[in-house]
């Protein structure tokens, strides 16, 4: 988890309403699932934490939204970097 996942999370909360989220196993990961799962449980806009049950399908991917803007900020640097040489 990174600090805009948790800022997105904190987005995502709607008064009144339960925020669950999904845990899902990165290809590498760095903790296991029992640990990640209680890193986000450690949220106070988190009030459900489950791993990624069959057919329940996410509604919104922070891993997707954190490979774009790494993408994008890979390209906003080499652009720079083009634009001073």
């Amino acid at each position: 988890m990174v600090a805009s996942h948790a800022e997105r999370l904190a987005a995502l909360k709607r008064p009144g309403k339960p925020l669950l989220v999904l845990i899902t196993t990165p290809s590498s990961p760095i903790l296991d699932n029992r640990a990640r799962a209680q890193l986000v449980a450690g949220l106070a806009v988190v009030d459900y934490v489950c791993d990624e049950p069959q057919g329940l399908a996410a509604q919104i991917s922070l891993d997707q939204e954190h490979a774009e803007r790494l993408t994008q900020l890979i390209e906003h640097v080499h652009a720079r970097q083009r634009a001073t040489s």
